[in-house]
Formats: structure tokens, sequence, C-alpha cells
């Protein structure tokens, strides 16, 4: 660890158990934070992809039902062929929503256990918001809920 932590005369770096513990619990919450943020963008560049392949399937099955006759030019492509793919969306927003949660408590563990330690470096470690956890685990449905809501609204049109 390079980190330059003011020790007193009497600490060790190396031995000592509290400054041990503390240079841990930091390293993790550090890289916890890197992971998740990661999580976040991978997870949306993934349902956002998901869901422009969707469209264009969803376009090309519309443009053969009309070529078949099955549905007037201009017309919807019938709601049990549309919600296949706003089920796959859901899915894939429940799998990323829960591995997000997941290391969302992992780092709030690892936080609670730096609050409540001893802190040799001086340094205070602030609680962190519980609706936090949510929200970075719930932002994968923005995807599902926009594909609901474009269904919804262009069907009133």
């Amino acid at each position: 660890m390079s980190s330059k932590v003011a020790l007193s005369p009497t600490l060790d770096r190396q031995t000592d158990p509290r400054v041990l513990k503390e240079i841990f619990l930091r390293q993790e919450i550090r890289h916890l934070q890197e992971s998740a943020l990661r999580l976040q963008q991978w997870g949306l560049t993934v349902m956002i992809g998901v869901s422009t392949v969707i469209y264009y399937v969803r376009r090309d099955l519309t443009a053969q039902y009309v070529n078949q006759g099955r549905i007037a030019p201009g017309g919807m492509l019938p709601f049990q062929r549309y919600v296949i793919g706003t089920v796959i969306l859901f899915v894939l927003a429940c799998l990323f929503s829960r591995m997000a949660y997941n290391t969302s408590v992992r780092l709030g563990n690892y936080r609670k256990q730096l609050v409540e330690a001893e802190l040799v470096s001086g340094i205070k470690e602030l609680p962190r918001f519980v609706e936090f956890r949510y929200l970075s685990s719930g932002i994968f449905f923005i995807v599902v809920i926009l594909d609901i809501l474009i269904r919804t609204i262009i069907s009133f049109e």
C-alpha cells in the first residue's frame, strides 16, 4: 500500500491489526465502488444494445406481418409478439439489478465496518445512504419502463 498514513511512533504499519484492518477495508471499499460503477456502465450498455436489437426485430417482424396480410399497413405488432422483447429486457434488468444490489450490500457492509472501526489514520468515513442501494440496483429497469411507455404512447395515437 503506497498511501501515506500518519502513524504514531508506537504503531507499526506492518503488524498492527488496526492499521491493517483499516487499509484492507479502504482497499475493498475502493474496489467495490469501481466494480459497482463498471457494472452499471456495462449493464446499461448491454440493456440498451439488446433494446436496439429488439427494436429492429420488431420492425422486421411488423414488415413481415404487413407483407403476409396479417396486419394492415401502418398497423402495430400484436401485443403477444411485442411483449416477448419486454420480457427479455425485464429478465436482463432483474439479473443486472441483483448483481448491483449484491455489490451494494457488500459495499455497505465494509463501510459499516470502517465507520465502527477504530481508525488509526484519523480520516472519518461517513455512513452511506441506504436509498442509494435501491437506486443503483433499480436503474436497469428504466429501459424496461421506457419500452412499456413507448408501446403505451404509440398504441393511443
